[in-house]
């Protein structure tokens, strides 16, 4: 008999990934569940919680940062420049550029930083009355007034020159217009029920207009939550149809579908707010993720549209487990480059690194629920093996602190004279933990534990011995330690 560790059905009869994400086999009979990235720290921005990255467009030498109500700009090397102050300090920002000018806008206010000579200044052309959002598009910038049906457009090639006339009105479905993006050949304006998808016509004052058609009935239900990558975009959408009123969804080309599951959407609707949710996207060894964050309920959601399948990411915050802690994002200098919701400091997402910033990775997952429906008996088990990567330990440096003179014990138990820096983290021997659940994942045993084998160990196998016998079973396996993490199949039920 087998327990399958995921059957694509998430938060469903308990099944859940956290830090893990399920792949589909090669085989095709089954799924595995892989560790996600680690983040490796690159640059800190003075301690206030990122706000927004980016990189100019023809420019990739340099990057471009707000957190808390500064603005910055960061070279290759991690230097960090401060270049201005916004007249706010929270709340994600909006960015675009047009080669020469990148435009910031953070509600009621905007801001350029001139590329030519290294400023940065605020718009106090009276015509501009500040965005929601910013988008670029043949030489335009593109703004969206907060709480109206109104977006609009500044002088060509000058974001610092704007025109009271010239301005369209989204008229598809008298809904306020949330935000706007561009791509392709298009503009797209979301408003809080439609999407209306508008074209360059070169007409005068506002050149652009709305294409025959181009209306979707999904609207933008948490600004933030909008994203996109060189496959699709995704955003939380609200809709009056039948759908739903709360999804996440994916549009490639013109096409909108729901990719939020049962499970996720049961889960959503529980949520006390989804209008504060934030999100981001980028393409990753082959895989195309869209990151969405519930900052009020503390929890992360990615989904990997290669696979078609969702998982959760959680980081440890302050000793306690939280949302993840990647806010934001940007593609710079070779490297997929996050940042921190809380500190300011900004990483880099890597495979192969096993810690946030060396802070712990919780990795659990729970399996579906398994029972003998057909009669109802109870299911023993003698044994349980884990398919798992195995002799994976390792010494990992991490965090270090000095000890004192006299050689007390540091915080791992390692001894030290002399004040000399101590290791507090190291999984030379890494350990994965199990409890099981018989009420449909209400209730759990206590922890045991088993060793997954220090480096070379490549034939331990994992096993669990004498665990009972139950009507319902839910699995929960988890690791904590900072190696590679791999389940590779089924748990093997020995009755």
């Amino acid at each position: 008999m087998k327990f399958p560790i995921a059957t694509g059905n998430f938060l469903i009869d308990g099944e859940r990934y956290v830090n893990l994400m399920p792949v589909w086999n090669p085989t095709g009979k089954y799924y595995e569940l892989h560790g996600t990235e680690g983040l490796e720290e690159f640059a800190t921005l003075g301690g206030y919680p990122s706000r927004g990255l980016y990189v100019m467009s023809k420019d990739e030498s340099v990057k471009f940062a707000v957190a808390g109500g500064k603005f910055y700009r960061i070279s290759a090397d991690g230097t960090v420049t401060e270049k201005g102050t916004l007249l706010t300090s929270q709340g994600i920002v909006g960015m675009a550029d047009n080669g020469l000018q990148l435009m910031i806008v953070d509600g009621p206010n905007g801001y350029i930083y001139t590329k030519a000579t290294d400023t940065f200044a605020e718009i106090t052309d009276p015509d501009f009355p500040g965005g929601t959002a910013v988008a670029f598009k043949d030489g335009y910038f593109i703004t969206v007034d907060p709480d109206t049906q109104i977006g609009r457009t500044c002088g060509l090639y000058d974001g610092t020159a704007w025109d009271a006339l010239d301005f369209a009105s989204a008229e598809g479905d008298p809904d306020p217009l949330v935000s706007v993006d561009a791509s392709d050949e298009n503009v797209w304006f979301y408003g809080k029920v439609t999407t209306e998808i508008f074209y360059n016509a070169e007409l005068e004052g506002f050149p652009f207009q709305r294409r025959s058609g181009g209306v979707l009935n999904f609207g933008l239900a948490a600004k933030n939550s909008l994203a996109q990558n060189n496959q699709a975009r995704f955003f939380l959408a609200r809709t009056t149809a039948p759908q739903g009123e709360r999804v996440i969804v994916m549009v490639s080309g013109f096409t909108p579908t729901i990719i939020s599951p049962r499970g996720l959407n049961e889960e959503m609707a529980k949520f006390r707010d989804t209008a504060d949710a934030e999100g981001f996207a980028y393409m990753r060894e082959g895989h195309s993720f869209y990151a969405i964050t519930f900052p009020s309920e503390g929890r992360t959601f990615i989904y990997d549209a290669s696979e078609e399948q969702w998982h959760e990411r959680s980081s440890v915050v302050d000793g306690v487990d939280a949302r993840w802690r990647a806010r934001t994002y940007a593609y710079f200098n070779g490297f997929h480059m996050v940042g921190d919701y809380t500190t300011g400091k900004i990483y880099k997402l890597k495979t192969g690194a096993y810690s946030e910033d060396g802070a712990a990775i919780k990795r659990k997952f729970i399996t579906p629920e398994a029972a003998d429906r057909d009669s109802g008996k109870r299911i023993g088990v003698s044994s349980l093996q884990v398919p798992m990567k195995v002799g994976v330990g390792q010494a990992v440096v991490g965090e270090y602190e000095a000890v004192p003179a006299d050689g007390s014990y540091a915080a791992n138990g390692s001894v030290s004279a002399g004040g000399d820096p101590v290791m507090l983290s190291s999984a030379e021997n890494p350990m994965v933990s199990l409890r099981i659940s018989h009420d449909g994942a209400l209730t759990w045993t206590k922890d045991r534990t088993a060793a997954i084998g220090k480096l070379g160990e490549y034939q331990r196998r994992v096993r669990f011995l004498a665990l009972g016998s139950g009507y319902k079973w839910n699995v929960e396996l988890s690791v904590s330690d900072p190696v590679e993490v791999k389940f590779e199949g089924p748990l093997i039920v020995g009755g």
